[in-house]
């Protein structure tokens, strides 16, 4: 089992660094917005064993088939919050203070390599992310409702915990076939566990190389019977 304090947002402060009153770092003017996503990190360690098997199911693929994640995001999302008025980040974090106070931390596994809607039509390659008590969909649920106020990105119905490897644009009926063989060598396949004792509230600035992220504030899960 991997401990969650091996960070895998890689430069960021202490838990205890991170105030009540999350201030928003900036350069120049402050943002009126800030775009938003709250989840839970992956260790280091597991991200390495994810990464080997992207490696793989990349080989023969051009930038035009298929936009694959680096690995430094890979993370459980649990819900996108979108564009959030960055004076309300604070509160963000206060109510999310408030209903994680009663989670126990939860025992994660990165398992599995699937698709987004189908094997036959992939947007979306994913790991499947499950806990051990079955409490992540009601955690994710817990979360959604506690954000609610934040945002107007439409809830979210079914969770399927996953961390996603990367995003299909163009990909011909043997490039499909390909990945569908490839990623069944890896249906069952473990890439590691890890006890994770706290969620990230996180910043996606949008770039013409990509998303960056930053850790705005982490948020622990107090409810902790170690």
């Amino acid at each position: 089992m991997v401990p969650i304090a091996a960070r895998s947002t890689r430069g960021t402060a202490p838990l205890s660094a991170y105030p009540k009153a999350v201030v928003i770092m900036a350069e120049g003017p402050a943002p009126e917005n800030v775009r938003v996503f709250i989840a839970i990190a992956v260790p280091d360690l597991i991200k390495e064993q994810i990464k080997t098997t992207q490696d793989r199911l990349c080989t023969g693929f051009n930038r035009r088939s298929v936009r694959w994640t680096n690995p430094d995001h890979f993370h459980l999302t649990l819900r996108f919050l979108g564009r959030v008025e960055a004076g309300s980040v604070a509160s963000l974090v206060d109510t999310l203070r408030t209903v994680c106070q009663s989670v126990r931390p939860l025992q994660l596994r990165a398992k599995g390599v699937g698709f987004f809607p189908s094997s036959r039509a992939p947007r979306v390659i994913w790991v499947g992310v499950h806990e051990s008590e079955e409490r992540l969909a009601s955690f994710q649920q817990t979360v959604q409702r506690a954000s609610l106020g934040f945002t107007s990105e439409p809830a979210e119905e079914r969770f399927s915990g996953h961390i996603t490897l990367g995003r299909t644009k163009r990909l011909s009926r043997n490039e499909t076939t390909t990945l569908a063989r490839t990623a069944e060598r890896y249906s069952g396949t473990t890439f590691g566990e890890w006890r994770a004792h706290e969620v990230h509230v996180m910043r996606s600035q949008l770039s013409a190389v990509g998303a960056v992220h930053s850790l705005l504030a982490a948020v622990p899960l107090c409810a902790d019977s170690d």
